[in-house]
């Protein structure tokens, strides 16, 4: 028996999950240091955070959201949206162009 055979499987589900919990892992902790563009105490950062579109007049859930607030303020002054994609190599352009043309009429976030 090869080494594959004693190894379970794991569905493209699992792997997505575990891949975007690594990237968040990484990402919050980047953030709490200091060492991305925005400052920590002003950011939050959320996985599976839905987001609503007035293209699609529907919501969208996104992989990973880090919201950045102006002090005294409730709601976001920028927001970055990630979708994790796990590919062997490049992601095409039309993966790209999707996800700008869903969040190019406006966002709002649900509470």
């Amino acid at each position: 028996m090869s080494r594959h055979q004693h190894e379970p499987r794991v569905s493209t589900y699992a792997k997505g999950e575990i891949f975007e919990q690594k990237v968040f892992d990484l990402l919050s902790g980047e953030l709490a240091a200091g060492r991305l563009l925005f400052a920590p105490q002003f950011s939050t950062i959320h996985r599976k955070k839905k987001y609503f579109s007035r293209y699609r007049e529907s919501f969208i859930v996104f992989d990973i959201a880090i919201e950045v607030r102006l002090p005294d303020r409730d709601d976001p002054s920028v927001i970055v949206l990630i979708e994790c994609k796990n590919y062997d190599g490049t992601i095409p352009i039309d993966d790209v162009e999707d996800v700008q043309l869903e969040n190019r009429s406006g966002r709002e976030p649900q509470r």
